[in-house]
């Protein structure tokens, strides 16, 4: 099978897509490429976005067309199916899987696009629409590790910054440098940093500053090193994981591996709502633990069979769910 990925450049929305293809990889075989989304008129992005919403809402080959227009060399050739993530990539998803009469699977955000516009829309929360599939966890490339024990004396910190209604400000990274000192201490473990594009500049020179001497050479600091870093490798290296709490796809490859989780939430947060909902399930399933921020940091050398067979569960019943669609499509 030929696949095509549809990127709109955030990482995190790539990063799912390739990880429902992992999926689907497990059993058929499939060649892709991955297509960066060129808008043109971007100055403008805010009224195309109401045109393209206008245009979806009754998407005749014409409309589709039309769509399609407003991006930079997106012709397709042999391909069978689409993989998008994120609500800028939902209507040109739709009008392509219009136009070349291709099976669509978008996941998450639909920017007002029909569920039944898709072969597949994957979704957290359910909708209506015989397309739709309510999926535990966000699509991730990360499949939970087989014989979890104690290893290495390392805690991998992947620290974000403001979204998703959560703003940290300078005094929760004071209190948080130090209680990483304590915690390393206390416990003899070697911290693992990873910053990424959302961590503020000053944020991470704080942290680097602090904790360079007695951080694994593991670490990674997107703004000096001006890299993304591999997920899986860190994972590896690591006995339990904090994730700061605004990203939902970092936590959701967090629990994914198996390993004991811990979220951080910083003293202002805006309770937004489908986020909030996603973290009360991990909380009622015992998959992760949410503390403040400022909080004294403890280690968990407890990771869960029953944890570990959930997660493999909600993998499984996803990827049988989306084979059964395009499939019989």
């Amino acid at each position: 099978m030929k696949v095509a990925i549809l990127s709109d450049g955030i990482p995190g929305h790539e990063n799912q897509s390739i990880g429902i293809l992992n999926l689907l990889e497990e059993e058929i075989p499939i060649k892709y490429d991955v297509i960066v989304l060129n808008q043109k008129f971007y100055p403008f992005r805010a009224l195309i976005k109401i045109y393209k919403k206008l245009l979806s809402q009754n998407l005749s080959i014409r409309n589709a067309e039309k769509i399609k227009n407003l991006y930079q060399d997106l012709e397709l050739e042999n391909v069978d199916l689409l993989i998008a993530t994120g609500g800028n990539t939902a209507h040109i998803s739709a009008s392509l899987g219009k136009i070349y009469n291709l099976m669509t699977i978008q996941n998450g955000k639909a920017g007002g696009v029909k569920s039944d516009n898709f072969t597949v829309h994957i979704t957290l929360n359910k909708k209506n629409g015989f397309s739709n599939i309510q999926s535990f966890f966000p699509p991730n490339r990360i499949k939970p590790f087989e014989n979890i024990v104690k290893k290495n004396n390392k805690a991998l910190f992947l620290i974000g910054g403001n979204g998703s209604g959560y703003v940290y400000r300078i005094d929760d990274f004071i209190s948080f440098v130090k209680n990483i000192e304590n915690f390393s201490i206390k416990y003899n473990i070697s911290p693992i940093i990873a910053t990424s594009r959302r961590t503020p500049k000053a944020f991470e020179d704080l942290i680097y500053s602090n904790l360079r001497d007695i951080c694994d050479s593991s670490s990674v600091w997107f703004h000096k090193d001006n890299s993304n870093y591999n997920f899986n490798d860190l994972f590896k290296s690591a006995d339990m994981i904090f994730v700061t709490e605004e990203s939902s796809s970092m936590i959701a490859e967090a629990i994914c591996t198996g390993l004991p989780v811990c979220t951080l939430f910083p003293e202002k947060y805006k309770k937004e709502k489908r986020h909030q909902n996603q973290l009360r399930k991990y909380i009622e399933s015992s998959l992760i633990r949410r503390i403040s921020i400022k909080s004294r940091l403890k280690f968990n050398e407890i990771s869960s069979e029953k944890n570990i067979k959930k997660i493999s569960m909600e993998r499984l019943y996803l990827k049988n769910k989306i084979l059964k669609r395009i499939i019989n499509e």
